[in-house]
C-alpha cells in the first residue's frame, strides 16, 4: 500500500500525521481532535490538506472565542459586589450668612406695605401747559421803552393779563399804524419821483428809525399774543 503512494502523497500524509489536532482515518477523511468532527478531504488527490486547513483555522478561532467568553463570565461571577457608600455630610460649625427668620419677617413686612399702599392713579385733569412766550413775563426793558416813547400805542397793544388765555385766532386783525410824526410819509412821497432821476434818496432821518422801531415792537406784540 505504501509502495503505491507517490512522494507528494507521502508528504501530505506526514503533514496530517504530525498535526496534533488531526486524526488520520484514511486518505479521504480526517477527524478533528478538538471538535470531534470528521472532515472529508478533497477527492482529487489522497491526503489533500486544503479542506483540513480551512477547518483547522475556523476551529481554532472558535475555541479562542469560547475561552474568552468563559473567562469573562468567570471574572464577573468571582468578583465581589462593590457597595457604594455615600459620604455622610459634615456638620459645619460656621453660622449661616443670612438669618432666615429675619429675612422672612422683612419679606412679610414688605408685602403688607405694598398691600396697604394705594395704587397709582393718573390725574384726570390735564396738565397745564404754559406758553414759552407768556405775555405776563414780557421783557421789562421793552415795556419801559414802549411806555416812555409811545404811551398811547402801549396802552392799545398791551392786552389785559387776566384774559390772556381766552384769546383766539379770530381776534387777529390787520395792523393799523398811526400817522408818523415829522411828516415821514410825506417826505417819502415827495422823493419817489426824485429817485428815478437823481438816484437814491437821502439816508433816513431819526423819524424813520423811530417809525421802524415802533413797527417792529408792534409786530412782536402781535406775535406774542398769537402764542
Amino acid at each position: 500500500m505504501d509502495a503505491m503512494k507517490t512522494p507528494a502523497e507521502r508528504a501530505r500524509e506526514n503533514v496530517l500525521l504530525n498535526d496534533p489536532l488531526a486524526l488520520v482515518l484514511n486518505p479521504s477523511y480526517v477527524e478533528c481532535r478538538q471538535c470531534n468532527k470528521k472532515i472529508k478531504l478533497s477527492s482529487k488527490s489522497a491526503f489533500d490538506t486544503f479542506h483540513w486547513r480551512n477547518h483547522r483555522a475556523r476551529c481554532i478561532k472558535m475555541a479562542k472565542k469560547k475561552a474568552k467568553t468563559v473567562t469573562t463570565a468567570h471574572r464577573l461571577v468571582s468578583s465581589p459586589h462593590k457597595t457604594t457608600t455615600s459620604p455622610s455630610p459634615r456638620n459645619s460649625n460656621t453660622p449661616p450668612l443670612i438669618d432666615i427668620s429675619d429675612s422672612e419677617e422683612e419679606r412679610r413686612s414688605e408685602q403688607s406695605a405694598e398691600a396697604q399702599s394705594p395704587p397709582y392713579t393718573i390725574p384726570s385733569s390735564p396738565l397745564s401747559i404754559q406758553s414759552p412766550l407768556d405775555i405776563r413775563h414780557t421783557d421789562t426793558i421793552l415795556d419801559d421803552y414802549m411806555l416812555r416813547s409811545h404811551p398811547d400805542c402801549f396802552r392799545k397793544v398791551r392786552p389785559s393779563s387776566d384774559h390772556w388765555q381766552t384769546w383766539s385766532w379770530s381776534q387777529l386783525k390787520e395792523p393799523h399804524f398811526p400817522a408818523p410824526a415829522y411828516g415821514h410819509y410825506e417826505y417819502e412821497s415827495q422823493n419817489d419821483d426824485d429817485d428815478d432821476d437823481y438816484g437814491p434818496s437821502r439816508p433816513p432821518s431819526l423819524a424813520d428809525v423811530d417809525a421802524r422801531a415802533r413797527d417792529a415792537v408792534h409786530a412782536l406784540s402781535l406775535l406774542a399774543q398769537s402764542h
